[in-house]
């Protein structure tokens, strides 16, 4: 098997995987897998293993995007993310907290004359289509539990935002959450309380990964 960062997206990674009968049998069948106990196949990124076995169910990721990672898509990584969409491998759904975050950035900032604004909720609208959920009020209530077994610094009104996305992301049972903040929703503190609530309420938090573990540039 060559080195993973050979491949320009995850979708390339599943079918080199599912083009080796002996990697994806042991990853997608226990049987195969507990036959092979020392095999280093064992030894693959938890991600690999998590998407090999959502395409072996033929089931298309389901992610929200945090508000910081549309920046990063403006700049390289729509092409991929798109492709991924219409590859039906992935299904971006979006929120009212991350919209609102976006409609904050200020009407008169722009980017090669045109509107920063108006570029990041185009993008926004373009890749959650009719994918995009309110802010209910379980969910409110589910962040204010995250809120209460928090133990970081962060003040509320700042990391609240955060704390509604993983709400939403877990209520409606999403894989995973794609985020580059490591300081407010990443951060240790942060991940913990989610793990607290989230196990007392018998919850599945999604998994968090960055916008590269997705695209490759």
């Amino acid at each position: 098997m060559g080195d993973l960062g050979l491949f320009s997206s995850f979708a390339g990674l599943l079918e080199s995987f599912k083009n080796n009968e002996i990697y994806y049998n042991c990853y997608c069948n226990p049987g195969v897998a507990s036959a092979n106990p020392g095999s280093n196949l064992t030894k693959q990124p938890p991600f690999i293993i998590f998407l090999l076995q959502k395409d072996s169910m033929k089931e298309p990721l389901r992610a929200m995007l945090d508000t910081n990672t549309y920046e990063i898509l403006y700049r390289k990584n729509l092409p991929q993310i798109l492709n991924l969409i219409e590859s039906n491998y992935l299904i971006v759904y979006g929120c009212k907290t991350i919209r609102d975050e976006l409609r904050e950035i200020p009407k008169n900032l722009s980017v090669e004359g045109r509107s920063y604004r108006q570029i990041l909720l185009a993008i926004y609208d373009k890749i959650t289509k009719n994918h995009s959920y309110p802010v209910e009020s379980l969910a409110e209530t589910l962040a204010e539990e995250y809120w209460k077994a928090y133990k970081g610094g962060v003040a509320k009104r700042k990391i609240m935002p955060d704390f509604l996305i993983v709400a939403i992301a877990t209520i409606h049972r999403l894989d995973i959450i794609v985020s580059e903040d490591e300081k407010t929703m990443k951060s240790g503190p942060a991940l913990r309380a989610y793990k607290q609530v989230n196990t007392q309420k018998e919850l599945q938090t999604p998994r968090f990964i960055k916008i590269e573990e997705l695209t490759k540039p």
